[in-house]
């Protein structure tokens, strides 16, 4: 179920990714109303399926700025917390945002596909990142491995419908996936928790709605390069096929998964401890 690269969804550049995103380091927070308002729901939803205790290690999957993490630590402070993000300049800036937290907060910098996973976590935490993810079921088999039994896998995804209309339009756009997609490579959790929603921005002009996407990351799929015709074109484009009189749309759809693996689950290495005991 790995993801297969096609005309319309190329495999996604992660130098390109890292770099996108690292250049909005300034800019995200004050033009990611939709993906704050995700992170925001996605904490309350842990919250609210998973006792009202303080955490172990928790994983953060793409921290970003550490707005998700800040406001983590605020709600339930754990132990140890694990801050991963593609772009390094990223994680040292979470990491540094949360110096003041009583918690031991560690940067684990780099591609999560390719990075030794801490073990014995107790919560795994992600909000827009996951569509990034070349081989999302593998992802899913290294976090189940490294999560202690009873521990929770929490995330947001955008999904099919997300920037439609520039999809529509280019024939270009990430391949998202959809929820009984997701569902079945979740299929060693059990599922607390699942939700999906949809939002809309506008725009006043395609180039308001560019500097969007450049201020917010998002933009990390492809190099474009735009002409005054050729851009032009394609705001009349836009226009005639999704002109509103709020403005230019953009749509938003994500679905959240809270899951928990097994707490009866027993791995290799405790498996092996236990033959051992005398």
């Amino acid at each position: 179920m790995s993801r297969k690269p096609s005309q319309t969804a190329p495999v996604p550049d992660k130098a390109l990714i890292a770099s996108s995103f690292a250049a909005s380091l300034s800019t995200y927070e004050k033009h990611a109303g939709v993906q704050l308002a995700l992170a925001q729901k996605l904490l309350e939803m842990v919250c609210e399926y998973t006792d009202d205790v303080s955490w172990g290690r928790v994983l953060e999957v793409g921290c970003g700025t550490g707005w998700l993490a800040e406001r983590l630590v605020a709600s339930r402070m754990p132990e140890h917390l694990y801050l991963n993000d593609i772009a390094s300049e990223l994680c040292t800036y979470a990491v540094q945002r949360l110096h003041a937290a009583p918690c031991l907060v560690e940067s684990l910098a780099g591609d999560i596909e390719t990075l030794e996973l801490p073990e014995k976590l107790q919560l795994v935490l992600s909000s827009s990142t996951l569509q990034w993810i070349e081989d999302l079921p593998t992802l899913f088999e290294h976090v189940y491995q490294s999560l202690l039994p009873g521990g929770i896998m929490a995330f947001s995804i955008f999904a099919p419908g997300t920037m439609g209309e520039i999809t529509a339009l280019s024939g270009r756009g990430l391949h998202y996936f959809h929820r009984p997609q997701l569902s079945a490579m979740l299929k060693d959790f059990t599922i607390l928790a699942e939700e999906t929603v949809r939002q809309r921005s506008y725009f006043p002009s395609l180039l308001a709605l560019f500097r969007h996407i450049r201020n917010t990351g998002v933009g990390g799929l492809s190099r474009v390069h735009w002409t005054r015709a050729s851009l032009s074109r394609f705001e009349k484009q836009y226009r005639d096929q999704f002109g509103t009189a709020e403005g230019l749309p953009v749509t938003w759809r994500a679905h959240f998964f809270v899951v928990e693996k097994s707490k009866g689950y027993l791995d290799e290495k405790s498996i092996c401890c236990i033959g051992h005991r005398h």
